[in-house]
């Protein structure tokens, strides 16, 4: 089973078992991909889906460790947040995928620049910050079938580009809980959209107006692209049609 986290046009798509298992899956802005995948390794053991339980986040078992995952998304900023709960020493690294492309595109000769954890491309720019780490540079670039993953998929998805700049570490001992969140920073603005009505002499009614509108205003695109945006996230068009709150 697949979610969405979406917040004004930038939107991560991945999977309950805290997989990225598909060309779709990663962190999108619009029509623009920016990231493949994101996996963290806690004192030598990858947070896989075989330790991953979901219960309103992605929650893994490492020895006496237990780690928990919640993903929010605000204007312009991806968030993982990692919530550490035990006693004893913890090793961190996180590896990113990075795969810069449009939504029409699989395989691409795309090149990036890096320093540190800001990774720029001719399509656009993402910083990756994982609080009190170092970061060891990599610049490896290769492909992979994220959609290989998925035995029961009934697509058939092409190879994809991927670049991975290098592993983000950070060690620290664990008294109790600790919480450590990583940033997707990516070069994405949406502007805000107005609201289409004014004030109603019902007030029940123009409330009612006013919570639908902050709800649809998350998925209303308003960049180099305008609309509203739907059919997360197979086929991410924006339409500038149909866009309608029916009411009773």
């Amino acid at each position: 089973m697949f979610y969405v986290v979406n917040n004004s046009g930038l939107y991560v798509f991945r999977h309950t078992n805290g997989s990225f298992p598909s060309k779709w899956a990663g962190i999108w802005a619009l029509d623009k991909k920016y990231v493949d995948y994101w996996a963290y390794k806690v004192n030598g053991v990858w947070l896989s889906p075989d330790l991953c339980a979901w219960s309103n986040g992605h929650n893994y078992k490492v020895g006496d460790i237990t780690v928990r995952e919640t993903v929010h998304v605000r204007q312009g900023k991806v968030i993982s947040s990692l919530t550490f709960e035990g006693n004893g020493d913890v090793s961190l690294d996180l590896e990113v995928g990075v795969n810069m492309r449009y939504r029409d595109e699989d395989l691409h000769g795309r090149k990036y620049s890096f320093d540190k954890g800001k990774i720029v491309s001719d399509l656009g720019k993402l910083t990756v910050k994982l609080m009190g780490s170092s970061f060891k540079p990599l610049g490896l670039y290769s492909t992979h079938n994220p959609g290989s993953n998925i035995p029961f998929a009934l697509w058939y998805e092409q190879e994809q580009s991927k670049f991975v700049p290098g592993i983000w570490h950070t060690e620290f001992k664990l008294k109790g809980k600790k919480k450590l969140n990583t940033y997707f920073i990516v070069d994405f603005k949406n502007k805000n959209v107005e609201e289409p009505f004014g004030e109603f002499r019902n007030r029940e009614l123009s409330s009612l107006m006013k919570i639908a509108f902050s709800g649809l205003k998350t998925f209303a695109a308003n960049n180099h692209l305008k609309g509203v945006i739907a059919g997360y996230p197979y086929f991410n068009e924006i339409w500038v049609r149909d866009t309608l709150i029916v009411l009773p």
